[in-house]
């Protein structure tokens, strides 16, 4: 009988804990809205386990942040699921080990047992590949982004006056995990970078900040004062930015996975799931890499394909079958 225990996030709290609150109440409530669709996952996550031969199925509920390689100790099990990690900071020795984690597309998630997006034991995805190939995730996604969905709500179209054949760099939050983890350059340097290769270049450049967390960006904005070239947008579809641009430049943002589906050239400066199909870009070479850009519709249908045959979608309890 093999034991699985599933760590499954408090939903009706935050996943990062707010300094100013000692206590969470116990009884679980309702999930906030934007974490709705975890409790989906974690439904059909149970489900698939527990229907199961051989398999003996728990599920620990508690604040994410209070789940820890400690607390684990008391528990008896063979296979932990952990949400929202990497083996780098929990690890357990001698347990299978699964992380799992939203996508950009908030219903599709990855479990892997290293890690998520640019930190998964699959990285580079092209790893994934095989040689049947389909366009039909391309062409849905695509189709979802051409009607201005995100993962977090966009402003409808508008007449915004924007130059000729910018490029566009979406920022991200700073201290965002994925920039953490996945990444060797911070959102700052890569946006200086941007800067300083478009002003050589005589190409406009258009800096998108982040919906969430705006505070974040008053320093990423600030230091665009000395580049007449830049602007600065905010409460603009990113979709109806994407659709302008010549090209997006960002670390390793889920808007560079959206603009691939626009048929956009993409340049990344982090580690992301999609940049098998991305231009790289450090210091030295950004200059390059924006007069040589590539997209190349194939390649990137077929990460699409490959990409969501690994990952597990909740409007699709047969995906979860193969769950380790």
């Amino acid at each position: 009988m093999k034991k699985i225990l599933l760590l499954a996030p408090r939903l009706d709290v935050s996943f990062r804990k707010n300094p100013a609150i000692n206590n969470i109440p116990t009884q679980i409530g309702p999930p906030i809205e934007e974490k709705k669709i975890w409790s989906n996952f974690i439904a059909q996550v149970e489900k698939e386990y527990n229907s199961r031969p051989n398999v003996q199925f728990e599920k620990l509920e508690k604040a994410l942040w209070e789940f820890s390689p400690n607390l684990l100790k008391s528990y008896d099990y063979d296979m932990v699921l952990v949400p929202h990690k990497e083996h780098h900071n929990f690890n357990i020795k001698d347990k299978e080990v699964y992380y799992y984690m939203q996508t950009t597309f908030p219903w599709i998630f990855s479990v892997d047992s290293k890690g998520w997006a640019g930190g998964a034991s699959v990285y580079p995805y092209n790893s994934l590949y095989t040689d049947k190939v389909d366009n039909t995730v391309f062409n849905n996604l695509r189709t979802r982004a051409l009607e201005n969905k995100s993962k977090f709500s966009q402003p409808e179209y508008s007449d915004i006056q924007l130059p000729e054949n910018f490029v566009l760099f979406t920022c991200q939050i700073p201290h965002d995990e994925t920039i953490k983890y996945h990444s060797q350059v911070g959102v700052g340097k890569a946006l200086i970078w941007t800067c300083e290769a478009t002003k050589k270049l005589g190409i406009p450049l258009v800096v998108k900040g982040h919906p969430i967390n705006k505070d974040s960006m008053i320093g990423l904005k600030n230091s665009l004062v000395n580049y007449n070239h830049v602007t600065y947008l905010d409460n603009v579809s990113i979709h109806q930015l994407i659709s302008l641009s010549k090209c997006v430049v960002t670390v390793n943002s889920g808007t560079g996975m959206e603009a691939l589906l626009h048929k956009k050239p993409v340049i990344t400066f982090g580690q992301a799931e999609y940049d098998c199909v991305t231009n790289h870009a450090t210091k030295d070479n950004i200059i390059e890499v924006l007069e040589n850009l590539i997209y190349n519709e194939n390649e990137v249908i077929k990460f699409f394909d490959s990409w969501y045959n690994w990952c597990y979608d909740c409007t699709r309890p047969e995906s979860f079958t193969k769950l380790p």
